[in-house]
């Protein structure tokens, strides 16, 4: 039971300059879970929109884990796709990387946690290939067709 996710964010993508968070989780190249809210915190900038995209995405990915590690599976590490590097920098080190993101709640750095003990990696992807991206900004064109052919169900 392989599962792979993809969290990503829009900054301030309102009129109210609050940001947007979209995620998605496969099983077996298949949809099974996908998220896309408002994020209920102002964020400063794009890496803690991103960061709080994650926390949200992460959640999802645990109950799946729950959900099938009670049917009898064997769960695999999941692979989450993140797109931004200073949050990945971050999750690494399990704490703001910096002067310039000291202000970043450590509530967010739970997926620290959650890679130290294996349940997951996170691995960068191109932002051409986020296929959260629809569902925490509006695409147009190429990207628009990428993603959607990349949310179509397969078969194992």
């Amino acid at each position: 039971m392989l599962l792979e996710a993809w969290a990503d964010a829009a900054f301030m993508s309102d009129v109210k300059c609050r940001s947007r968070s979209g995620g998605v989780v496969k099983m077996c190249g298949g949809v099974v879970a996908t998220m896309s809210s408002k994020q209920k915190i102002l964020t400063k900038s794009s890496t803690e929109a991103e960061l709080v995209a994650l926390g949200a995405m992460v959640q999802w990915v645990v109950i799946c884990r729950a959900f099938l590690r009670e049917q009898g599976h064997v769960m695999p590490t999941t692979v989450v796709h993140q797109d931004n590097r200073s949050v990945l920098a971050m999750v690494k080190a399990g704490k703001p990387s910096g002067h310039k993101s000291k202000h970043i709640d450590l509530r967010y750095f739970v997926v620290s946690e959650l890679v130290a003990d294996g349940e997951m990696v996170l691995v960068w992807c191109d932002t051409k290939e986020m296929l959260a991206d629809a569902l925490s900004k509006g695409l147009m064109g190429q990207a628009f067709s990428y993603t959607r052919d990349g949310l179509v169900s397969r078969v194992c």
